[in-house]
């Protein structure tokens, strides 16, 4: 196992935190089912819970390796960027994915204050999502030794079966070992385990595996948070994070 599991604490409001030691100025949550699906309206609830003197920022996610940075020269609307990935430099801006089973990866730079968040699902993961989003944080000056990561809740590894062409498909990209090593057989049925390769994949970029933090919570498995593989539902929840 790499990194610490954590569990979520839930708040009267649908609003759930991690239990874990984060710095003071740095602030994250995930939204329930009990808050309803982050659709137009529920994100209007979620930035009024939150504070309007925030911004909101929110991803177009397409399963793509686009992250975008939003600096001192970022045009501040509560907008949606087309992008997988967001990073800041800036206090009072919030960034926030919506989920269903993908993985929600938050990022914070301990020492320079600077966050991100990633929408990673296996599509984002092999065309390079995580690459992109520790390249953000160089481009912006942090080192990626002080990262601290948050990655769930997701879909886990007992509850996510695929197919031989699926396997082929990432084998072809990442090779053979790769898919190997985070594929395992229950009934003859493979399954794979996203957040595993997940946790690889930071380390190889430099992430310190003693700072990867998984929320142990199964999308699949829980009622909490919305899960489109348990019942096809368009509703999702949010994960979100900024600097006070």
């Amino acid at each position: 196992m790499v990194g610490m599991k954590v569990t979520l604490l839930e708040k009267n409001n649908g609003i759930a935190v991690p239990d874990v030691q984060l710095p003071k100025w740095f602030k994250v949550g995930y939204t329930t089912s009990y808050f309803g699906s982050v659709d137009a309206t529920h994100l209007d609830d979620l930035h009024r819970l939150l504070g309007s003197s925030l911004t909101l920022y929110w991803m177009q996610q397409t399963h793509s390796s686009r992250v975008f940075i939003l600096d001192s020269s970022t045009n501040y609307l509560m907008t949606g960027v087309d992008a997988d990935g967001l990073v800041t430099n800036q206090a009072g801006v919030v960034l926030l994915g919506r989920f269903a089973d993908c993985w929600p990866l938050i990022l914070c730079g301990v020492e320079s204050k600077i966050i991100g968040i990633a929408h990673v699902g296996w599509r984002g993961l092999i065309r390079g999502i995580l690459t992109s989003l520790v390249s953000a944080f160089n481009r912006l000056g942090a080192s990626i030794q002080s990262l601290v990561a948050l990655l769930g809740p997701g879909i886990c590894a007992s509850c996510y079966s695929v197919k031989e062409d699926f396997l082929s498909f990432v084998s072809t990209v990442r090779g053979r070992n790769y898919t190997q090593t985070f594929t395992k057989y229950i009934n003859a049925v493979p399954y794979f385990d996203i957040a595993a390769a997940i946790r690889n994949d930071l380390c190889e970029l430099g992430v310190l595996k003693e700072k990867i933090y998984l929320v142990d919570e199964c999308t699949y498995e829980s009622d909490f948070f919305y899960s489109y593989r348990r019942n096809g539902t368009s509703a999702r929840f949010a994960a979100f994070c900024h600097v006070t």
